[in-house]
């Protein structure tokens, strides 16, 4: 049967289009099999680049060793914490629970159960970072919790040194060691302003038994994490290895890798295991770091700031939503109450909530701060003085 003219020539350029569209599509086939011969050619380039950067900070990656607590020498841990947190943010008065004598016999009873767990003491093995020629060593509180004695630090040579701890922030999960040592190779710090998300980062961390560090190798994803605190990487790293560094392909530090946290939960067992095997982790910017190091060396306890609210985390719209004001709070002093919504916070205007927390958690205690709150069609304009996180 033959076809009308118009009929044939349409499918003529029906089936030319068919076979333009296969053609196109086996290029792009072949054009991607090329791209992937060419990033696997560019990865194996890179390995040189990445020993190199390896062996320039190797000498300043070291073990931390300390000794594990029992139950009740973390009780005891956790009882001196509260306390020193109640001082700091009420008074000597409101932080003593307990009548003197209670006191001593609690201190009696505390002092024979050390002298026995001292006997079952097991150590534990954790990753730490010189930042000095003359012995200063930063790793996580994470690692090593609320322990003030019996820390040793391993150098890459060997030699395993006593250790004193100093200062430690919270938020940024960062405790300053100090050992007597003298000529260290310390990290270099990379340029917190240079980094640039999808470039090449190494995780290091020293644990094993071995003589050189472990090394994980990804991508620095993401940056101005955990409000402004940290960036995040898709390298492999394992909570053993928090204390370690986060290394660009020129051997400088990037961070230092660990559980950063807005809301100062630094030294939680559970900040560690959160995002282990998740392909997410953090690293503070070493930078920040050293910009701290006198506070931390002084023997600083930097706390989260606190304003003392709760808000709607899930509002769509503009600003954040006051679901709760607690009392006591430099939020209850500043007039807020629930049911305000915060639209301006020290002159940022906040797009969502989550804009609240990285304005508040990016400041110090003590900061006095200006927020703009919407109340019944009215907007006021409020001031607080941030406060320690404390007992809250």
């Amino acid at each position: 049967m033959k076809l009308p003219l118009e009929q044939y020539l349409r499918r003529r350029s029906d089936a030319g289009a068919i076979c333009a569209a296969l053609a196109l599509a086996g290029l792009a086939v072949l054009a991607a099999s090329a791209s992937a011969r060419a990033d696997d050619s560019d990865l194996a380039g890179l390995q040189p680049v990445i020993d190199r950067a390896v062996q320039l900070v190797s000498p300043a990656v070291v073990r931390v060793i300390g000794t594990e607590q029992t139950a009740e020498e973390v009780a005891a841990a956790a009882r001196a914490e509260r306390a020193r947190r109640l001082r700091e943010t009420y008074s000597d008065e409101a932080a003593s629970s307990a009548s003197p004598a209670e006191e001593a016999a609690e201190e009696e009873q505390g002092s024979t159960k050390k002298e026995e767990s001292e006997a079952k003491a097991k150590t534990h093995v954790r990753t730490g970072l010189v930042i000095s020629s003359d012995g200063y060593v930063l790793t996580t509180l994470t690692n090593i919790g609320g322990q003030e004695r019996g820390l040793k630090v391993e150098l890459a040579d060997g030699r395993v040194l006593a250790a004193k701890r100093l200062g430690d922030d919270r938020r940024r999960d960062v405790v300053l060691l100090k050992i007597e040592a003298v000529g260290l190779k310390p990290a270099t710090a990379a340029p917190k302003a240079g980094l640039r998300v999808g470039q090449w980062v190494l995780a290091l961390g020293r644990t094993l038994p071995v003589a050189k560090a472990t090394v994980g190798k990804g991508i620095l994803s993401g940056v101005g994490r955990q409000a402004g605190l940290a960036v995040q990487t898709d390298a492999d790293i394992s909570p053993v290895n928090y204390g370690g560094p986060l290394v660009d392909l020129r051997g400088r530090v990037v961070g230092l890798i660990g559980a950063a946290d807005v809301a100062g939960g630094g030294g939680r067992t559970g900040a560690a295991d959160q995002f282990s095997s998740s392909g997410i982790g953090f690293a503070v910017p070493l930078e920040d770091i050293l910009a701290e190091l006198p506070e931390l060396a002084a023997g600083k306890h930097i706390e989260a700031p606190f304003l003392g609210i709760r808000f709607n985390m899930t509002r769509l719209e503009k600003g954040a939503t006051i679901t709760e004001v607690l009392a006591g709070t430099a939020a209850k002093a500043s007039g807020l109450r629930t049911g305000d919504i915060i639209n301006e916070f020290e002159h940022h205007e906040i797009e969502s909530p989550f804009q609240l927390l990285y304005e508040i958690g990016s400041r110090r205690v003590g900061d006095r701060v200006e927020f703009k709150v919407q109340r019944d069609g009215q907007t006021l304009v409020l001031h607080a003085t941030l406060q320690a996180r404390g007992a809250w």
